[in-house]
């Protein structure tokens, strides 16, 4: 559990790092090796965390986005700000231990019993 804090501790900032250089990044060519870089660490992070292998399937369905936009984003032709930017940045940023979003056993948030709340 301590290493798993210390990896924690030491990625994620790397993760916010690189994500704060893409903010200034006018270069696409920069911009895609940083954006490319942050999401192979938090590959990294997660797995080491969630002991399976992350996927950016698994990103992009958490950040509600479609394949198609997550690999524009990505390449950087998203620039910083738009709509799937930030989308993307909250997942890379966010806790990396939440259930991968087409795990069968995860509860649907959606699915509660409306009686319950009377």
């Amino acid at each position: 559990m301590a290493s798993e804090e210390q990896e924690s501790e030491i990625t994620q900032p790397a993760i916010k790092t690189l994500l704060k250089a893409c903010k200034g990044v006018i270069d696409k060519d920069t911009l895609q090796e940083k954006r490319r870089e942050a999401v192979e660490l938090w590959q990294q992070l997660r797995e080491s965390i969630i002991g399976e292998k992350a996927t950016k399937k698994s990103l992009y369905i958490r950040a509600d986005q479609h394949p198609s936009e997550f690999f524009k984003w990505q390449r950087g032709e998203h620039f910083h700000g738009s709509s799937p930017d930030v989308d993307i940045r909250c997942v890379l940023t966010e806790y990396p231990d939440w259930d991968p979003p087409d795990d069968p056993d995860r509860e649907d948030p959606d699915d509660f019993d409306p009686e319950w709340d009377h």
